[in-house]
């Protein structure tokens, strides 16, 4: 599914409901809360963990082919701060998480490349 489907599909159940408490259904509504809660953990973290096995793919075929941010950056439209704060720091973090579709496209052309 696409992101904003998701988006979508969780904005329509929190909508459903603040609706169900607004009416006042008590337990149903709370049924739904918490729906929305898994919900929106779930999502979160399996769209975060996509994102991150991205980014480390993305850094490792860049190793492998021995490209540097400054190579990466005329692949998509990100900068090089951009480019540099995606790679993670000595404690495993990273400080920037670029859209899924500027990281797809580096991905995509390194692996051209590769071939």
């Amino acid at each position: 599914m696409k992101k904003s489907t998701y988006i979508w599909l969780i904005v329509g159940l929190f909508v459903l409901g603040a609706i169900l408490l607004r009416i006042g259904i008590g337990k149903i509504s709370w049924v739904v809360q918490i729906f929305y809660w898994f919900i929106l953990i779930f999502t979160t973290r399996a769209y975060n963990k996509k994102q991150n096995q991205d980014l480390d793919e993305m850094w490792t075929l860049a190793d492998r082919l021995g490209k540097t941010s400054e190579d990466l950056k005329n692949y998509s439209d990100l900068g090089l701060f951009d480019l540099e704060a995606t790679r993670r720091n000595s404690h495993g973090e990273r400080s920037f998480y670029p859209s899924r579709r500027s990281i797809r496209k580096i991905v995509d052309n390194l692996k051209k490349e590769a071939e």
